[in-house]
């Protein structure tokens, strides 16, 4: 409850503003009119959380009665209030890294201050034995520390200027986002709550661990895209080649996502009898459709050009609502007939219902011809794989360790040559490909000399 209350205190603070940024930032092509729209962004956050968070302490016993069904968490309400506020302010230097594509930059903050966080719990909960309470600090210094780092490396940027007109484009642009996000959470998040009222605790364990492995693609691939792909798709809007560079994206996104999903669904009950006890089994059988829903969100951020390109956010709301309620219809028909699976495939399939509203309406805005063909051809060894390995699961005399190396060598081996068998590469694909091979060879033969050689000759 803490997570999702403080989720939603920043998605209501931040005002859109921390992706609008983007699209603003891009329009234009000198530092002056880049310093306006960030300073007019900065402004309108700081004053708008000053007003918003100030508003939420005033009534900090109301809400933490609403939310938390008791007025004794009242001080930790507030302790949530202000590290919210430092979370939100941390959001805009955070943007402007991404936006100058200073990449280094925000991985070794995001970095530095995930261990220091850690290392704030493992001191405030398990030395100090402050429970929630020192969670709350953690999160509070760690934000306060971001905050103050990030605005000294940004200072040099922050000025006392506002532009009315940056703020209309900035608030035209955001806001419709702010109502989008929080049904994204909904749609994100509902199945939790169908999986507490109508299931066994046992199941709402089976689902955790599940969802836990399964969204390891999330952490190494799906968060990292959504970072970095904005300030990309901004950045090139107005390139000649800009329509084919975000159809290539998609496909070589599902080439990588896929391939992971494949490696993570096949080797499913081995992680589990790893990591588990024998009665955690039944977590495996949601890993592969857990897996393939995070894949999915990252699609719905790669397909979503035309909007955000042409300004018409205001279908996000619409779009995402829709499809978050479907996701609570699917979740109360499926989850009593089916559990932890009726759960995984109710988000499955809202997800899905989001990517085909959200890429009709982008194509109408603004039209990419999809590698519809090379696409179908990556989906292919996702579909084919599984039913190839089903044979490895009587290898009982195999230990754990050894079945999945097994597995993971054959996917190695299956998924490159089916997509050779279907040429999915294209002639320029290969090319590069014998490239990276002849490289890699002279480099395991110690031929630095020829490798330099070959070097400049390209």
């Amino acid at each position: 409850m803490i997570t999702v209350t403080s989720s939603f205190i920043i998605l209501i603070g931040n005002l859109g503003f921390s992706t609008a940024l983007f699209k603003s930032y891009y329009d234009y092509e000198t530092e002056k009119e880049r310093r306006k729209v960030v300073n007019t962004a900065l402004w309108t956050i700081l004053i708008f959380d000053v007003a918003f968070i100030g508003f939420l302490y005033l009534f900090s016993g109301f809400f933490s009665k609403l939310i938390f069904n008791s007025i004794k968490y009242m001080y930790h309400f507030r302790l949530l209030l202000f590290s919210s506020f430092f979370g939100i302010l941390k959001l805009i230097p955070f943007a402007i890294f991404r936006a100058k594509q200073k990449v280094k930059t925000y991985s070794l903050l995001s970095f530095v201050f995930f261990i220091f966080e850690i290392a704030l719990n493992i001191l405030f909960v398990i030395v100090l034995k402050l429970g929630l309470e020192g969670i709350l600090y953690s999160i509070l210094i760690t934000s306060v520390i971001s905050v103050v780092v990030s605005f000294v490396l940004i200072f040099k940027d922050i000025y006392f200027e506002f532009s009315l007109y940056e703020f209309s484009r900035l608030l035209k642009f955001g806001l419709p986002l702010v109502p989008a996000s929080i049904s994204l959470l909904v749609l994100s998040m509902a199945n939790r709550f169908f999986l507490k009222e109508q299931c066994s605790i046992a199941e709402v364990g089976f689902y955790a661990l599940g969802f836990q492995i399964g969204s390891f693609i999330n952490l190494v691939l799906i968060q990292p895209l959504k970072l970095a792909w904005p300030p990309i798709m901004f950045s090139i809007q107005n390139k000649e080649n800009c329509r084919q560079f975000y159809s290539r994206s998609l496909t070589y996104y599902l080439l990588i996502s896929l391939f992971i999903v494949t490696l993570l669904s096949a080797n499913s009950y081995e992680i589990i009898q790893i990591i588990s006890t024998p009665e955690y089994i039944q977590s495996a059988r949601v890993i592969g459709v857990i897996s393939l829903t995070f894949v999915l969100m990252g699609v719905d951020s790669i397909i979503n050009v035309g909007m955000p390109i042409r300004r018409k956010t205001y279908f996000a709301p619409f779009i995402i609502g829709f499809s978050a309620i479907v996701n609570l219809i699917l979740n109360y028909l499926c989850i009593p007939k089916w559990g932890i699976m009726g759960a995984a495939f109710s988000t499955l399939s809202a997800y899905t219902v989001l990517i085909a509203i959200r890429f009709f309406i982008n194509y109408k805005l603004l039209p990419i011809q999809y590698e519809y063909g090379r696409i179908l051809r990556v989906i292919l060894p996702f579909i084919v794989i599984p039913f190839v390995l089903n044979s490895i699961q009587k290898l009982v005399l195999l230990n754990e360790v050894t079945v999945i190396f097994v597995k993971s060598f054959l996917i190695l081996i299956l998924f490159p040559l089916m997509l050779l068998v279907t040429r999915f590469f294209n002639h320029n694909e290969i090319l590069i490909m014998k490239t990276q091979y002849k490289q890699m060879k002279h480099i395991l033969m110690g031929n630095n000399s020829s490798y330099e050689h070959f070097n400049r000759s390209q």
